[in-house]
């Protein structure tokens, strides 16, 4: 398998169906109580809507879906709505504020505008050296010093180090096709329909 690239955004979407999936193990004890634990880490996935298409425009799509070569290769794509910052962040540059180990879901961060909210809970971020995305899961706020703390989930599949940039907006989402079969549809018209499913690279 190979990272092909990123994805193409023109055209763009026109709905996506967001998943965030996480494996959870539920058993019952003979006093009916349940017991949970979550099994490996969360995934993200989606399904997307495309207009129709001219053949122009959906011509190198289809030629990216065959280099794909359904789930076997990987790739980015920044997901309309869901990668975009909607905190004040937008200017700074976040960088990881001491090295964090894996599996730590609270992460010193510096390098940011002064006494702002500069993500929102439910922004995604990724760090430079991971694949993985990850979700603010509540308001980050910096000091007057331009420092926060910024908690995600899930927890850090591998650490980060000391200095590390923090992607905050049009955050690119390291993907695969989720089925072997990519169905098109050409009408009399001529135009094309598609509907895409993918899910996240762990």
């Amino acid at each position: 398998m190979a990272n092909i690239g990123t994805y193409p955004s023109d055209p763009s979407f026109t709905a996506v169906n967001f998943k965030i999936e996480t494996n959870t193990q539920t058993t019952r004890s003979l006093s009916l109580k349940r017991f949970r634990n979550a099994i490996g880490t969360t995934v993200f996935s989606f399904t997307a809507n495309y207009p129709r298409m001219s053949r122009t425009e959906f011509k190198p799509i289809m030629a990216f879906l065959a280099k794909a070569r359904g789930p076997l290769n990987e790739f980015d794509v920044v997901i309309p709505e869901i990668s975009s910052c909607s905190g004040t962040a937008l200017g700074s540059t976040p960088k990881v504020n001491g090295a964090v180990s894996a599996g730590t879901s609270t992460i010193s961060i510096d390098g940011l505008a002064l006494s702002t909210t500069v993500l929102k809970a439910g922004d995604v971020v990724r760090f430079t050296d991971h694949n993985k995305v990850y979700m603010v899961t509540d308001d980050v706020t910096s000091s007057g010093t331009g420092t926060a703390t910024m908690n995600i989930t899930p927890a850090l599949t591998s650490g980060v180090s000391n200095n590390e940039d923090i992607t905050i907006d049009d955050v690119p989402f390291r993907m695969t096709l989720n089925n072997d079969l990519q169905e098109i549809g050409v009408g009399t018209e001529l135009f094309y329909t598609f509907e895409v499913d993918m899910i996240e690279v762990i």
